[in-house]
């Protein structure tokens, strides 16, 4: 990769929720490395580097959960790293503080 190369594969998904869902979700897939696994009975797996159930849930709340109003012409941008997912989710809190995140109320 050259050092002006940013990305290699850095898609823009579009479509519905669900459809951008099982894309974003193909892509990280594709895009990062699987351990492989060996079972007592001698069987081995690839296992992905996260599970992608939890991918999914990461992603569709990222869409769901979006304060639209203020970010209509905004992606949500996944990003991975050797060792994190980021996601980024445009807009804001309405009604609430970061210091009120996890707490009661």
């Amino acid at each position: 990769m050259s050092p002006a190369l940013r990305a290699d594969d850095a898609p823009r998904i579009e479509g519905s929720i669900p459809e951008i869902m099982d894309e974003a979700v193909r892509w990280v897939a594709r895009s990062t490395p699987t351990a492989i696994i060996g079972s007592e009975g001698g069987a081995v797996s690839d296992q992905p580097r996260w599970p992608l159930d939890a991918v999914r849930e990461l992603v569709g709340n990222a869409l769901l959960h979006r304060e639209v109003t203020w970010s209509l012409n905004e992606p949500v941008i996944l990003t991975l790293t050797p060792d994190t997912i980021v996601i980024r989710n445009p807009g804001w809190l309405y009604g609430i503080r970061v210091d009120e995140l996890g707490t009661a109320g």
